[in-house]
């Protein structure tokens, strides 16, 4: 099959590298990525993977203005427009932008053969951060271009069962699976280097706009008011220095790394730690964030406020405790009374979480049911 892989935002092109990787050796796959790039608002020459292709996208300096609107928009009208020229089997795109879905719909009802793959990565304008101004006519309308037209393809995948949830009726009569991020199980040394007399705990990641400082602050206070606590962080961000101050002012002492790259320099402080932090505001719809994935393939069990998916990992495989406002003192007083073995015990129980949910094996077995669908009678799906 000729299969077309699109996105338009460079946080997801691990997510494509994977599939193409595991698409490319039966099929010929052209993948279009965006030369513009979000997080940075500056274009790019060149991509890690030589075998992408640089698609132009108009840029913009803000992330609510007309231009970052337009830019999806005109991106993935573009793409349909070289899909043309290429006749594809399969377009398989990565949701957000909704744009894609509208898109794709069109070119399908021209061209009927062709088989397509929405792939929700992500819920907007659901998790929006501003949400007073969500119930606006514009976001019912960037919602609806993606609801309206996903029953027009062979299947519906998503990173998490929680999105498939909150699509509810508009994804309803489509085939579905779920297609977890994964990774390759880091080779690191994983043995619990636990102190005693104090907890450790680990923020990695982004200390951005969705992180809940005020809710882990407030799970700090309740943990430190009963044991001496220290929150390792690996990350950095636009609030890194109101988290810090937040958590001492909670009772905690802060160690702050920075960003830390070496997979072995990372463990070394994951085996320091009793637990991962793993909270986001309430209104953000995710069901399982790369953190958490990190945080398994660790061998380390989460104190988590993430819905869906993640919550049911922890309460099913015993992997850390589902902490929200009203438990948390009761959840602070189990901690502080865990046994060393218990803590080796909820170790094991998130590296069986990641291995038997999110390794790179599991993910390659779940594609394989994707392409399943896909290849499916193709021999009669002859273009006319």
């Amino acid at each position: 099959m000729k299969i077309v892989l699109i996105t338009n935002s460079d946080q997801y092109e691990p997510r494509v590298e994977q599939i193409s990787a595991l698409l490319k050796d039966k099929h010929d796959v052209t993948v279009y990525v965006t030369d513009f790039v979000h997080g940075t608002k500056v274009y790019r020459k060149e991509t890690k993977n030589k075998d992408f292709i640089l698609f132009h996208a108009i840029g913009y300096k803000k992330n609510l203005s007309v231009h970052r609107l337009v830019s999806p928009w005109d991106f993935a009208r573009r793409v349909m427009k070289e899909c043309e020229k290429l006749n594809p089997d399969v377009i398989y795109c990565l949701v957000p932008a909704n744009s894609f879905v509208y898109h794709a719909a069109r070119y399908k009802k021209k061209h009927p053969a062709v088989k397509l793959v929405f792939d929700i990565i992500d819920m907007w304008p659901e998790s929006f951060p501003i949400q007073k101004i969500s119930w606006l006519p514009p976001f019912k309308i960037w919602k609806n271009i993606r609801n309206r037209y996903l029953n027009k393809a062979e299947i519906v995948v998503s990173e998490c069962r929680l999105f498939l949830d909150e699509l509810g009726d508009a994804a309803r009569d489509v085939p579905s699976e779920v297609l977890y991020f994964a990774k390759k199980e880091t080779e690191t040394d994983k043995t619990p280097d636990l102190p005693d007399g104090e907890l450790n705990l680990c923020y990695l990641g982004s200390v951005n706009n969705i992180i809940d400082i005020d809710f882990i602050a407030a799970m700090i206070k309740s943990i430190a008011s009963l044991k001496k606590t220290t929150v390792h962080i690996i990350g950095n961000g636009e609030r890194i220095n109101e988290f810090v101050t937040a958590l001492k002012e909670a009772g905690a002492h802060v160690v702050n790394h920075g960003v830390i790259y070496d997979p072995d320099e990372k463990q070394k402080i994951f085996n320091k730690c009793h637990f991962g932090i793993n909270a986001m505001r309430d209104w953000v719809a995710v069901g399982l964030t790369m953190k958490s994935v990190d945080y398994f393939d660790a061998a380390l069990p989460l104190l988590n406020n993430i819905k869906g998916d993640t919550t049911r990992f922890v309460n099913e495989y015993g992997a850390g405790y589902n902490v929200r406002y009203e438990n948390m003192d009761e959840v602070a007083k189990s901690i502080v009374l865990l046994t060393n073995d218990e803590l080796v015990e909820m170790r094991k129980a998130a590296l069986r979480v990641f291995r038997e949910n999110l390794s790179s094996e599991i993910f390659n077995e779940t594609f394989e049911k994707i392409t399943n669908i896909l290849e499916k009678n193709d021999d009669k799906n002859i273009k006319q």
